[in-house]
């Protein structure tokens, strides 16, 4: 989604070998590991909810290879942890990782994945304390981090949550979605196997809605159902879209839904739908610019790159009643 800041400039290529205190060399996993993939459940101290794929691979028994902790900048980079085990628990040890760059206006940003312990138990990767990333542009810090391996299997998936506001240059609008990769009970789902669908209510009618290529240029074809992982690398994400249909007919309706769709085993399970009260939208009842402090004037509110609302914001990208702001 190139209209993402996160997502305008590419990633510097990535150099090889571990992290050393006087060097910055990425990790790179060593040759003919098998990995398995995980779905990472993350929280924030804002009491966000964010949804990773990552990687687990386990070499010789005494380290671990883990790639997708990071979101923002380097998502394919690799973290290598050492193996101790303590009763029926396996401790995995990160040291503070050199995780990669990233270029955007001419600047780089670095990237790290600070000391951190994962314990492993059932099946399961936990990060007791979490995890934080620090350096470059939108650095993440997650209160309690979760890992569970993926199996597919038949399942309702979890409601999504939607939200509609201002673009970044506050002419247009977007959806912001958090579309969890999890079912009813918590248990991580196949990517691959999910989508997504829009509607919305005029005159009272529930209708779905087509994303179409007269309004998405990137599209080659009309979309109503969007796969999870599908970006058009412009304007739609599994995070954000931007509402192309233009403000006069924005305004005709009174409601936008969000539904997730999951085909575990080829069985197809439709989830809650989420809906957005447009028509108290329009007038000044919610939204990111109609959020007021205290004394009654506009707050300023922080959303990160993903959609989500953050309390308090440390050094990164951030929207801010629909602008960009950098947090130094």
């Amino acid at each position: 989604m190139m209209k993402k800041v996160m997502m305008m400039a590419a990633l510097l290529a990535l150099t090889t070998s571990s992290w050393a205190q006087n060097e910055e060399t990425v990790v790179t996993p060593p040759a003919g590991l098998e990995t398995e993939p995980y779905v990472a459940i993350l929280t924030t101290t804002g009491g966000e909810t964010y949804y990773q794929n990552v990687q687990v691979g386990i070499y010789n028994g005494t380290e671990a290879y883990f790639q997708g902790l990071a979101y923002n900048g380097v998502p394919e980079s690799w973290a290598k942890g050492t193996i101790s085990n303590i009763g029926p628990l396996n401790i995995i040890s990160f040291p503070k990782t050199f995780l990669g760059s990233f270029s955007y206006l001419g600047a780089e940003y670095k990237y790290y994945l600070n000391e951190t312990t994962f314990l492993y138990n059932e099946g399961v990767y936990s990060a007791p304390a979490g995890y934080s990333i620090s350096g470059g542009i939108g650095a993440e810090t997650y209160n309690t981090a979760t890992l569970k391996k993926l199996v597919e299997k038949e399942a309702t998936p979890a409601k999504p949550s939607l939200r509609f506001g201002p673009s970044l240059n506050g002419s247009t609008y977007m959806s912001f979605m958090t579309i969890p990769l999890i079912d009813t009970n918590g248990d991580p789902l196949v990517s691959d196997k999910l989508s997504y669908v829009f509607y919305y209510v005029k005159d009272d009618v529930q209708q779905e809605l087509t994303f179409t290529k007269d309004k998405y240029k990137k599209l080659t074809e009309d979309m109503t159902e969007i796969p999870y992982n599908f970006t058009d690398k412009w304007d739609i994400d599994n995070y954000e879209i931007w509402m192309n249909q233009g403000e006069g007919v924005l305004k005709t309706w009174t409601k936008l839904g969000l539904q997730s769709i999951y085909r575990g085993l080829d069985v197809e399970h439709r989830s809650e739908i989420d809906w957005f009260d447009m028509d108290a939208y329009w007038k000044g009842g919610s939204g990111i610019e109609d959020v007021k402090s205290d004394n009654g004037a506009k707050a300023n509110v922080f959303y990160d790159l993903r959609g989500q609302r953050v309390d308090k914001p440390t050094k990164g990208l951030y929207i801010v009643n629909g602008r960009k702001v950098i947090v130094k």
